[in-house]
């Protein structure tokens, strides 16, 4: 298989997860592997959580988002001088806790366990962004529009802020955010200590 000609390890589901991103990361080598490894060890353990249970998710069993368009989302950060795997990571996390918020209150998703959301808006936003901060903190000022072929993502106002620069405001409010993660982290492995 593909994992086996890159010498990747799956034993866990979090590596079968890993495996799973960094094949829509297009990865076709072990040098290429390593920064979408650095991308996932980047990230907190709630939110990892969050995305192995969207890159595990069956359809059959629990619910599973097809995210179209995420190759090409993929693609563009790859290709993007300031943003980041991470960036885009912490952003799907996100998306994700509003998709699972909005579908629960809606009475005809209760029995969808496939569903589809497009996020060619998404994509094409990607490429034109110039903030950090305004990537990161996009979901806040995205719309959800359900369809009857799924749930079109609408980067909305997002794009009237496409072409804020980077300044020291944003690259300190994402310092500040990243601190701020790492604290509630230190937190919780102390609460975890505790408990045992």
């Amino acid at each position: 298989t593909w994992a086996m000609q890159l010498q990747l390890q799956v034993h866990s589901a979090e590596q079968m997860a890993l495996v799973r991103l960094a094949r829509l990361c297009r990865v076709q080598s072990q040098a290429e592997f390593m920064p979408v490894s650095q991308a996932w060890n980047s990230l907190t353990e709630p939110e990892r959580i969050v995305l192995l249970d969207h890159f595990l998710a069956d359809g059959i069993s629990q619910r599973a988002f097809i995210f179209e368009y995420l190759p090409a989302c993929i693609s563009n950060i790859r290709a993007h001088k300031i943003l980041k795997l991470v960036h885009l990571l912490k952003v799907l996390v996100e998306l994700l806790a509003n998709l699972r918020a909005e579908c629960a209150n809606r009475q005809e998703l209760d029995r969808e366990l496939v569903i589809k959301v497009i996020m060619s808006d998404f994509s094409s936003f990607i490429s034109y962004v110039n903030s950090r901060h305004v990537f990161v903190t996009c979901m806040a000022r995205c719309r959800l529009q359900f369809l009857d072929v799924g749930i079109h993502l609408d980067v909305g106002e997002n794009w009237m802020r496409s072409n804020e620069p980077d300044g020291d405001t944003a690259a300190t409010c994402y310092a500040v955010q990243q601190v701020l993660q790492e604290q509630l982290m230190v937190s919780r492995s102390g609460q975890d200590d505790g408990d045992r």
